[in-house]
């Protein structure tokens, strides 16, 4: 009970700003994935796959177009005649045969949307993970803060106590310029905090694109989350769940597609075409001028290139290498992805090992600094073995905030790494 109390007091913080908004972690991550600028450009990248599916319907269905024009002639400077003519068409298309390249194509930019849907959800997971890590960034570097000023209080206090000391006579100069030389060097110290502070703070704010707002976030690195699934089962879940796995996957696919469109131009192109023509007959002054004339034709066009001086075998050639790197890419980034686990997996058992060792080392600095403190007020101990207490209790503080902010670094990386949420929010 003693371990979680001290635990709740050196780690607790929640940062609270009267008067202004509060904000969860749960919360902060909604904001970044309806405002971060990554999370808008994803989302027109799936606009874009769905235009091109619909362009490449286009193909597959008739194109109808109607054509018009009017010509003017020289006027008969005698019979004072106006020569206007005038051409409409109606013209429809469709086509029968290309070799598969309209049937490819179709499935290309469907399977774009499968590749642009797998892209939106790795740059969730991009975020949803920059979030989490900044989050108790912001918290760790506001508990740094904390400790720092906890830690100049008490030097202050210590300075105080040493000028009454001077001045009855039971303390030495010696003693008030140690005092003074402590609470000098501990300054620059909360200063670097606060300045880190306020940095973590602005760059979280950029990635929620909340940069002018005003707010607060409420949390705590107390309650650290306990992971454990054991690295086979994470293995599994990356290979299957892991966003850029999926694309990457879904890429290789749009390289086959790819490689079959251009082999498409071997064949013939088929098609069926209709026309429907009128035209008004010119007035030449020798009467019948001005009647409109329709008629209609219908015919099919094929197409062949037998040869094209073998343009088409290089650009198979040149998709079928392309497929081959995509594999080769694909494969290698499984690795990748397994060993980013296996890293993240590693520092978050090495992490939380950590805590528990600069839990008792906490324990220990405090009751070692509970103690100086006491001896001192009495006279039984100096002013080096207590400044020496302080600075050991404000370093195992430090240090616990340190190895659970690293907990929780870890876990975001693993998260992101796996594809999966494996705590809640």
């Amino acid at each position: 009970m003693k371990k979680y109390f001290i635990l709740f007091c050196f780690l607790g913080f929640s940062l609270f700003l009267e008067g202004v908004p509060t904000y969860t972690l749960k919360e902060c991550i909604e904001f970044a994935l309806d405002a971060n600028v990554s999370i808008l450009n994803a989302r027109d990248d799936l606009e874009i796959a769905e235009a091109k599916i619909i362009q490449a319907r286009s193909e597959v269905l008739p194109h109808i177009a109607a054509h018009g024009s009017y010509s003017r002639f020289e006027e008969d400077p005698y019979e004072k005649n106006t020569l206007d003519y005038y051409n409409v068409r109606l013209s429809a298309n469709q086509l029968i045969y290309s070799g598969g390249e309209v049937v490819t194509a179709l499935k290309a930019a469907k399977q774009s949307r499968v590749y642009y849907g797998y892209g939106f959800e790795g740059t969730s997971s991009e975020i949803i993970r920059d979030v989490i890590k900044q989050f108790y960034g912001v918290l760790y570097t506001r508990s740094v803060v904390e400790v720092r000023e906890e830690s100049l209080k008490q030097l202050n206090d210590l300075l105080d106590d040493s000028i009454e000391r001077v001045a009855t006579g039971t303390a030495s100069q010696f003693d008030l310029l140690r005092a003074k030389v402590s609470v000098s060097n501990e300054k620059p110290l909360l200063i670097t905090a606060s300045n880190d502070y306020a940095l973590a703070v602005a760059s979280f704010k950029r990635t929620l694109n909340m940069d002018d707002e005003i707010f607060d976030i409420t949390g705590s690195l107390s309650n650290y989350p306990a992971i454990k699934t054991d690295l086979t089962d994470l293995n599994g879940k990356c290979l299957q769940n892991r966003p850029e796995i999926l694309e990457m996957e879904s890429l290789l696919v749009l390289k086959e597609y790819d490689r079959d469109a251009a082999g498409s131009d071997w064949w013939p192109t088929i098609s069926l075409n209709f026309n429907y023509n009128g035209a008004n007959g010119i007035d030449y002054g020798f009467g019948g001028g001005g009647e409109w004339d329709w008629n209609w034709d219908a015919g099919v066009v094929a197409k062949w290139d037998l040869w094209n001086g073998n343009m088409t075998y290089g650009m198979v050639k040149e998709k079928n290498l392309e497929v081959r790197k995509q594999e080769q890419a694909y494969e290698d980034f499984q690795k990748t992805a397994l060993l980013q686990v296996k890293i993240a997996y590693l520092d978050m058992n090495a992490a939380k090992k950590a805590i528990d060792s600069a839990f008792d080392g906490l324990e220990f600095a405090v009751e070692a600094q509970n103690i100086a403190s006491k001896r001192y007020k009495i006279g039984l101990g100096t002013y080096l073995e207590f400044t020496d207490a302080n600075l050991s209790l404000s370093t195992s503080r430090l240090t616990l905030l340190t190895v659970v902010y690293a907990y929780y670094r870890a876990i975001a990386d693993l998260e992101y790494a796996v594809g999966v949420e494996l705590f809640p929010k």
